[in-house]
């Protein structure tokens, strides 16, 4: 399974799981896709493989079912949770173990096709 971590997550943590070995880019490593509207990075996903990462279920979990009412396919979608995972340094650590804990048990490119998950739910 290959990530794109959406643009309220640091590329530290990009970076942390791919000195794990895992693929995963972050939307502020790719200038063409930083600020790009919701639906726009949610195709770049789709059409990429990429399993998106991302604290905004609001905007993310209605698109998703747009998608899957349309038969578009995509990649999968992963929420972090705010309160689980607030944003800032304090909580990279715990969102790179969990992350990878998610990568190395769904390892199929295919593991989320047209699904979403709250990370830690498991």
């Amino acid at each position: 399974m290959r990530l794109v971590l959406d643009e309220h997550i640091d590329s530290a943590i990009a970076v942390q799981l791919r000195r794990r070995g895992y693929d995963v880019v972050a939307v502020t490593e790719k200038p063409d896709l930083t600020g790009l509207a919701d639906s726009d990075l949610m195709a770049w996903a789709a059409d990429a493989g990429r399993v998106l990462v991302t604290y905004d279920a609001r905007g993310f979990a209605p698109l998703a079912e747009v998608r899957q009412v349309r038969e578009e396919p995509f990649a999968g979608l992963i929420f972090i949770s705010s309160k689980r995972y607030p944003q800032g340094p304090q909580s990279y650590g715990a969102l790179v173990r969990d992350l990878a804990r998610v990568l190395a048990a769904h390892s199929a490119p295919t593991a989320l096709t047209g699904r979403s998950r709250w990370l830690g739910s498991d």
